[in-house]
């Protein structure tokens, strides 16, 4: 793809510096056509044979020319057309923007260009963007007319009196978008075809969406335009926001456009109806005569609550048919010139599970290495499909410049271009050739002019040590993006997305926040800064975060309000710190409105009762807490926990298997389900063991990264129950090396030497375990007393010192009266057996 540069020949030693910067293969030159008047529908055909994207460069000496207007209407016939896919004019003096015609500003102007350097970056920029636009657009559209068909139906429906939206639910991938698209192709011709995109975050209420909104379908010329707006937004009511967000949804309709809304998380609550910001939005839209707004979202709305939701349409999309697969991926293949034999088409389908994202992925990994690699072994694709961000990550072999560019965007969520160049090391072509293979990977996506790490990788990304920056490398990164930012919002020149990734920046660095960003800084910046502070066990700081976002949280949504106070809860149960967990806990309390709040608001009394060393009043909040909301990870999780350390092995797999559904691959879940599964008794074991075996290859996948030893840990605890002592000990010492300071490798390591009779080496590992629980400020707290009072009690009976061991279970605070009469009866059968 080349673009074709347009010029004044007085204006030729500037292009041809901006042509160098460019390389001979992405540009074709033109210092003829303009001065001679030349620049005409069969001129600009000839040259986009070559070339797909159209640059005029604007000066005193090109304006001078009189045939400027002829230039302006001529390429607005041009895109009507689609002959021209994008037509950029870059201004080389200051007044070549002032001095033009009004009626052609509307073109994509660039009004200051400061070096040939940069204007070249900006070209290359936009021929990635319209890289990955025609790349989106060639996908063929298949199948789906039964839904198509369905959803007209809803729509001429004359019980319709009140249409505001469309609501189109399925998984990430399946083509949501493009089903929506092709609806409105259909129905309303007359509609854009290149819908405006926003998403709703998890904590988004007013401020965040009317901000996204501003962003996409009111943008400022000018960031001090945008700060005036929205500090105007901020002084309004809430029904006073309200309605300014409504205003600018209906402004889609005057621009022939439709607003997509994609869920990240903050669209419905948990009990599937929207979110409080969304649902009072939806309220107020009045009725049009087209809707003009598209949720996407991967969870569909209960029916009942549909019915509570008028004006809306739903629409549930599933994957495609096996016949569908195969016509979308041999249209696609012969779009792409490779040929291909009914069998390729059908392994392909099979390997796609009727997903059109795999089919994307599926074609372009064909493109890179043939479909008979692909073919032969598919083991790579298999992988990525079960372990699709992780796993497909792990597989590829990144560049030094992919690397940092995807460690700056991990970072700072948005980046345009020109930054991104300049992290990756300066080199503009590099930078491009690099952004073309993550785009392609679905690892980066672009939204207009700025890029950011693909939705379903971002987790993935965080967790790969490949872009995980820390101490003096973040800080240079923090301190010199966040630097380049300021200075580009200094002069007005930068997207409204990245003044939130400079706060956020600004924030990640511990500095203060530029006065020209204050108006910008949102209670929810800090407590996604307090969460990120908490997932480093960076109590402290993530306590102080949450509690400045609490002490403004008239401007946090609902759902900011209970994750702040549960970050603020979780620090402060860590550190015990009791009044910063009070003062949490009743503002959870005073918005306890849902059944989410009220579930969170169980799980953290249950989890300080834990921290406490409570476990029966621990399990009697958790257990609320999953009533409230069956969906609770955490509730689950801690559930299973407490229930396999106080015995019920019964409702602890319930619940592990709750929480395995959640997280297949999460170390702690395979721990906690496998210690279950163990059993207390050498039957279970046996009856469990085909399943036993899976999991433990799962943990081994996951579970010894980052120098982890749950695998490890979990194998010795295997061969310990099977008998294999020596294999056990190697396993447990092994162990204990590689991770000293974790409480159950010392348990078990005591329980194994125990076992084989020495005694001092299960003494030491009982100290260790006893500094652990006991040790000042640690973050577990108490959650491991019972434990070791239950293997303080197993080695005085080892020793013989049965009266010491029976006192173990006075602990009233730990023990219950019938769990304390059981373990006593236990030692009193073990004594008689001894003295015998």
């Amino acid at each position: 793809m080349k673009a074709f540069l347009s010029h004044s020949s007085r204006d030729k030693a500037t292009v041809e510096q901006v042509a160098a910067q460019l390389g001979a293969a992405n540009v074709e030159l033109d210092s003829e056509t303009f001065d001679r008047g030349l620049l005409n529908v069969t001129a600009i055909q000839d040259a986009l044979r070559r070339s797909s994207l159209f640059i005029l460069f604007l000066s005193k000496d090109a304006l001078a020319s009189g045939v400027v207007r002829y230039e302006a209407l001529l390429a607005q016939e041009l895109f009507a057309r689609g002959i021209v896919e994008r037509f950029l004019v870059i201004c080389l003096d200051e007044n070549s923007f002032s001095s033009a015609d009004d009626n052609w500003k509307t073109f994509n102007f660039v009004r200051k260009a400061t070096s040939p350097q940069s204007i070249a970056r900006l070209i290359q920029h936009q021929i990635i963007l319209l890289q990955s636009k025609l790349s989106g657009a060639a996908q063929p559209f298949v199948g789906r007319l039964k839904e198509l068909g369905e959803t007209k139906e809803k729509l001429i429906d004359p019980k319709l009196t009140r249409l505001r939206g469309i609501y189109v639910s399925g998984f990430a991938g399946t083509g949501r978008r493009t089903f929506a698209r092709r609806l409105f192709s259909d129905i309303y011709p007359s509609v854009i075809s290149v819908f405006p995109e926003i998403s709703i975050e998890e904590l988004d209420g007013l401020e965040e969406i009317y901000r996204k909104l501003s962003e996409k379908l009111a943008p400022n010329s000018t960031l001090s335009a945008y700060r005036t707006r929205i500090l105007a937004f901020a002084t309004e009511t809430e029904a006073g926001k309200e309605h300014l967000i409504v205003q600018l949804l209906e402004r889609a309709i005057d621009t022939r456009e439709a607003v997509l809304i994609i869920d990240h998380g903050g669209l419905l609550d948990r009990d599937g109806q929207f979110q409080s910001p969304v649902r009072q939005i939806i309220a107020r839209l009045p009725p049009q005569r087209r809707p003009c707004v598209v949720f996407i979202a991967e969870r569909m709305m209960p029916q009942a609550r549909q019915r509570d939701t008028e004006g809306l349409i739903f629409c549930r999309l599933s994957s495609l048919s096996f016949d569908e697969t195969k016509q979308l991926i041999g249209l696609m293949l012969r779009n792409s010139g490779i040929t291909y034999t009914e069998n390729d088409l059908a392994e392909l389908a099979n390997l796609s599970d009727g997903h059109p994202f795999n089919v994307a992925f599926l074609v372009e990994a064909v493109k890179h290495y043939g479909i008979k690699i692909i073919l032969g072994d598919p083991s790579e694709i298999t992988q990525w499909k079960r372990r699709r961000a992780s796993d497909f990550l792990t597989k590829i072999a990144f560049s030094p410049e992919e690397q940092k560019i995807i460690s700056a965007l991990n970072h700072f969520n948005v980046l345009d271009f020109e930054i991104l160049v300049q992290v990756s090391g300066g080199d503009s072509v590099k930078a491009s050739n690099a952004l073309a293979k993550l785009i392609d990977y679905h690892v980066v996506e672009i939204d207009t002019d700025t890029f950011s790490i693909a939705l379903p990788l971002r987790i993935a990304v965080r967790r790969d040590k490949r872009f995980d920056l820390s101490g003096e490398p973040l800080r240079a990164l923090l301190s010199a993006v966040g630097g380049i930012l300021t200075a580009k919002a200094e002069s007005d020149e930068i997207a409204a997305p990245m003044v939130e990734g400079a706060i956020l920046a600004r924030l990640q660095e511990g500095g203060e926040i530029p006065t020209l960003f204050s108006a910008f800084l949102l209670p929810s910046h800090l407590v996604w800064l307090a969460r990120r502070r908490y997932d480093a066990k960076k109590f402290d700081e993530s306590i102080s975060l949450a509690r400045s976002a609490l002490n403004d949280s008239g401007r946090l949504s609902p759902a900011g309000r209970v994750e702040a106070s549960r970050i603020l809860c979780l620090a402060s149960a860590r550190l015990g710190q009791e009044a910063n967990f009070q003062y949490g806990i009743d503002i959870l309390k005073a918005n306890a409105n849902d059944s989410w709040a009220r579930s969170n608001l169980n799980f953290l009394l249950g989890f300080m009762a834990r921290m406490r060393g409570h476990l029966p009043e621990a399990e009697t909040f958790m257990r609320k807490a999953y009533d409230d909301a069956p969906g609770n990870f955490s509730a689950a999780h801690g559930l299973a926990s407490i229930c396999l350390v106080r015995g019920n092995l019964s409702d602890a797999e319930k619940f592990a298997r709750k929480a395995f559904e959640v997280a297949p691959d999460n170390a702690y879940v395979l721990d906690v389900l496998l210690r279950i599964l163990f059993g207390d008794d050498p039957h279970t074991l046996k009856r469990n063991e085909s399943e036993i075996n899976y999991l433990l290859e799962r943990l081994k996948a996951v579970g010894e990264e980052e120098g982890k030893s749950f695998y490890t840990t979990r194998r010795a605890d295997y061969e310990f129950r099977t008998g294999n002592l020596s294999e056990a000990c190697k396993l447990i010492d092994e162990a204990a090396h590689k991770t000293p300071g974790i409480f159950n490798v010392h348990e078990l390591r005591a329980k194994i030497y125990l076992e084989r009779g020495n005694k001092t080496i299960a003494a030491e590992e009982i100290q260790k375990m006893r500094d652990v629980v006991y040790r000042p400020n640690t973050s577990e707290r108490l959650t491991n007393l019972r434990v070791l009072l239950e293997t303080e009690a197993s080695y005085y009976s080892a020793s013989g010192m049965f009266d010491e061991a029976k006192k173990i279970y006075k602990r009233k605070d730990v023990f219950t009266d019938v769990e304390a009469t059981a373990a006593v009866r236990k030692i009193e059968i073990e004594q008689g057996y001894r003295n015998r």
